[in-house]
């Protein structure tokens, strides 16, 4: 029988010559792709956020606000009639982060985010920097484009698992990030000895 095209079966008892495919490679197609976002780099680590799980109180604390303001608008604004529908789609829509649970999948080369609204890859160079407690952590992106100034930050729900979580979190992003800062600091101290040279230059022609 003829192999069809994309059968990646090996033929002639060949086998135990082709290495198998990691489960964790199986999240992306043939593109590379999760859902429609490129993906890249090696797979790492993947799991659920549940928001509800994580912190429970405050959710319900935060939907009591939501249900109170839509209340407190029709009450205000009886004569607003369909648009006072747009009101708890706008706020779920701000909240669906902390809201509905979260797939989540750690590359060497950045962390892939999906919920019931959002879907993104933010490389390790576009994340600023990170901070994690008990309940959640949250991913700080650099604000260098127009979706960065919009979408600024990630959060991150843990499922039993924050230490290692954070562990590669942190080192891919101190991997990702060392070059970067050297450059940084390079410039700084070139800079700093300009400004300090001008000073210098300066002061001389005063003291003429």
């Amino acid at each position: 029988m003829a192999k069809r095209k994309g059968d990646m079966r090996p033929q002639n008892n060949q086998a135990a010559d082709l290495p198998k495919k990691s489960d964790l490679e199986t999240l992306r197609d043939e593109k590379g792709k999760i859902g429609w976002i490129e993906v890249p780099g090696e797979i790492l680590f993947t799991w659920n956020g549940k928001p509800w799980s994580s912190r429970p109180k405050k959710l319900m604390l935060l939907v009591a606000f939501y249900v109170f303001f839509f209340l407190l608008s029709l009450f205000l604004f009886p004569d607003l009639g369909l648009f006072l529908i747009l009101i708890p789609l706008l706020l779920f829509g701000s909240a669906s982060a902390h809201l509905v649970n979260s797939h989540y999948v750690i590359t060497s080369e950045g962390v892939y985010w999906k919920n019931f609204l959002n879907q993104m890859f933010k490389p390790w160079i576009g994340i600023e920097g990170f901070i994690f407690e008990n309940e959640m952590g949250e991913l700080f992106f650099e604000k260098g484009s127009i979706r960065s100034r919009i979408q600024r930050n990630m959060p991150i729900y843990y499922d039993s698992n924050r230490e290692q979580v954070e562990s590669l979190i942190r080192e891919y992003h101190t991997k990702a990030w060392a070059g970067i800062k050297e450059r940084i600091l390079a410039n700084e101290e070139r800079i700093r000895a300009e400004v300090v040279a001008k000073l210098d230059k300066q002061e001389k022609g005063e003291e003429k």
